[in-house]
């Protein structure tokens, strides 16, 4: 059977990010943090999920998921239960559907935009300096 091994820390150290504590500070601010909380935890789920179905069938990950959600889970831990656990294993059991070509197409140009516009306000100021320098108009206008 298949085991996952738990990161290592050196002695006397820890992680440097903690999440859940950043959003839950955060949450006392805006309720929008409180939500992020939950989501990124069933985000990094779904990245363990997605590592344990690298290794094995996602039919048995499923199986797997069922059969932790009978015992009890640390506080501390990111437990499989609840409408997460349902939602992880619908995932995992339905087969995903590919993208259709509006959904592509609107997916490359956002991401081309997204990657444009910030070389494009760097570089347009610049390019603008440099022609107003080197074509100024002979007569001082």
């Amino acid at each position: 059977m298949w085991r996952m091994s738990a990161p290592t820390w050196p002695v006397g150290t820890r992680c440097s990010w903690d999440w859940p504590r950043y959003c839950s500070a955060f949450g006392r601010i805006a309720p929008v943090f409180r939500r992020a909380t939950s989501e990124t935890a069933a985000l990094l789920e779904m990245v363990a999920d997605d590592a344990a179905v690298a290794r094995c069938p996602a039919p048995r990950v499923a199986e797997a998921l069922v059969t932790l959600a009978d015992g009890p889970a640390p506080t501390t831990a990111l437990a499989a239960s609840g409408a997460d656990l349902v939602r992880r294993i619908w995932r995992l059991t339905t087969p995903q559907r590919p993208l259709g070509r509006v959904p592509t197409l609107v997916t490359l140009v956002v991401l081309s935009l997204g990657a444009v516009v910030p070389v494009a306000a760097v570089v347009g100021p610049v390019v603008v300096g440099i022609v107003a320098a080197t074509c100024a108009h002979p007569h001082g206008g």
